[in-house]
């Protein structure tokens, strides 16, 4: 009698634990989809110098007119 009522318990609790995996999967997407966009911004320098203090990394792609 036991041993019916572990495997029924592990059953459930299997079952509840792949609801939860699921629903984290379901909550990590939906997260993802709800970024902020970036934004466009203008800086006005004077000579490359202050163009290389302003550049913190080769992460992006900057355009410099």
């Amino acid at each position: 009698m036991a041993k019916v009522l572990e495997k029924r318990s592990a059953k459930i609790l299997a079952i509840i634990l792949a609801l939860i995996m699921i629903g984290s999967v379901f909550a990590y997407t939906l997260k993802e989809t709800q970024t902020t966009p970036q934004r466009e911004v203008i800086y006005e320098v004077r000579d490359f110098k202050e163009i290389l203090d302003i550049l913190p990394d080769a992460q992006y792609v900057y355009y410099l007119n």
